[in-house]
C-alpha cells in the first residue's frame, strides 16, 4: 500500500524550484487570483531573487573550481610522470653502478628498495618531488653524480608549475565554499516562506477533492511524494574518459527526501528507498565535474540499476 504526502524541500535545488514555482504563479495567478496573503507575498518577493542569485553564484563558482581543479590535475599528471621517471632512471643507474644504493636515502627511500614508491595520492607525488628537489644537491655534494633525463631541474620546474595551479585551485575553491555558505544562510527564511505559501495554498483548496487540491497546489510549487514498498536503486557514475573511469566520492542526493549517498571505488551508490514515482530526481555532485540531475521512473518495490556519465 502506498501513500502520497506533502514533502517540504530538503535540498537547495528543491528549495529554489519551490520558490521559483511560487513566484511564477504569483506573477500569473490565473482565474482564482492571488490566494496567498500580503505578508507572504512580500516575503516571497524578497527571498526568491535573493535565493536565485545566491544559487547562480554557487553554480558559477563551482564551474570556475572545476576548471581550476582540471588545470591543477594536469600539472599533477606531469609531475607524477617526472617523479616516476626520475626514480626509475635512478634505479637503473644503481643497477649499472652509476649511483650507490645508499643514495636512495636522500629521497626518503630505503636503500634496498628498488621498487617505485607508491604515487597513488596527490600528497605522495608532491612529497617525493619535494624530497628530490630539496635533497639532490646534497646528494651530489656528497659525491653522487647528477641525474639526467629527467634532471632535478626538470622535476623542480614540474613541482613549481603544480604548486602554482594548486594554490590557484585552492583559492577558487574557497570562493565556491563561501558562495555555498551564503546560499545556506538563506535557507531558514526560504523554508519559512515555502511553508507559509504551501499552507495558505492548501487551505484555499481544502474544500476540493484531495486529487484536485494537490493538482492546484502543485501549480504553486507544492511538492508531493509517493511512499510505498522499498525499492533498491543502484547508480553507477563514470566520467567521459576512454575507457570511462568510476567517479569516486561523488555525492548523490535523492531530491525528493534529501537522503544522500557517496559513490564507492566502483563509482556505485545504492539507495534503499520507499519513494517512487514517474519522475524521481537524483542530484549528482562531484568536485571535478558539473552537477547532473538524473530523473528515474520506477514503481514501488522495483529494483533498478542506472549508469550515469558525467562530463
Amino acid at each position: 500500500m502506498s501513500t502520497i504526502s506533502r514533502k517540504l524541500p530538503a535540498t537547495n535545488p528543491k528549495r529554489r524550484l519551490a520558490l521559483s514555482d511560487a513566484a511564477t504563479k504569483l506573477a500569473n495567478p490565473g482565474p482564482n487570483g492571488i490566494i496567498i496573503t500580503g505578508p507572504t507575498q512580500s516575503r516571497l518577493n524578497i527571498i526568491h531573487p535573493q535565493y536565485v542569485g545566491a544559487s547562480n553564484a554557487v553554480n558559477q563558482k563551482k564551474a570556475f573550481s572545476i576548471t581550476a581543479t582540471a588545470q591543477k590535475n594536469e600539472k599533477l599528471r606531469v609531475l607524477k610522470l617526472l617523479v616516476k621517471h626520475y626514480v626509475g632512471v635512478f634505479n637503473y643507474g644503481i643497477e649499472r653502478g652509476k649511483y650507490a644504493a645508499a643514495e636512495r636515502a636522500f629521497f626518503g627511500i630505503d636503500e634496498n628498495d628498488s621498487n617505485l614508491p607508491d604515487l597513488g595520492t596527490e600528497s605522495a607525488v608532491k612529497t617525493l618531488a619535494e624530497l628530490i628537489t630539496d635533497n639532490d644537491a646534497a646528494r651530489v655534494a656528497a659525491g653522487g653524480q647528477a641525474m639526467a633525463n629527467p634532471s632535478t631541474a626538470e622535476v623542480l620546474a614540474g613541482l613549481n608549475a603544480y604548486n602554482t595551479e594548486a594554490a590557484a585551485a585552492s583559492a577558487v575553491y574557497e570562493t565556491y565554499d563561501i558562495a555555498q555558505e551564503a546560499l545556506n544562510a538563506l535557507n531558514t527564511e526560504a523554508d519559512g516562506v515555502i511553508k507559509k505559501v504551501w499552507d495558505e495554498v492548501e487551505t484555499f483548496y481544502n474544500e476540493e477533492s484531495v486529487e484536485s487540491m494537490r493538482a492546484n497546489a502543485a501549480e504553486w510549487g507544492v511538492q508531493y511524494i509517493s511512499v510505498g514498498e522499498t525499492s533498491t536503486i543502484t547508480l553507477t557514475v563514470t566520467d567521459a574518459s576512454v575507457p570511462p573511469q568510476p567517479v569516486i566520492l561523488a555525492t548523490i542526493t535523492l531530491l525528493d527526501n534529501g537522503v544522500q549517498k557517496t559513490t564507492d571505488l566502483a563509482g556505485k551508490a545504492v539507495f534503499e528507498t520507499s519513494v517512487f514515482g514517474p519522475a524521481i530526481d537524483f542530484l549528482i555532485e562531484s568536485d571535478a565535474h558539473p552537477d547532473k540531475t538524473v530523473t528515474l521512473s520506477y514503481e514501488q518495490g522495483e529494483n533498478m540499476d542506472e549508469a550515469v556519465q558525467l562530463e
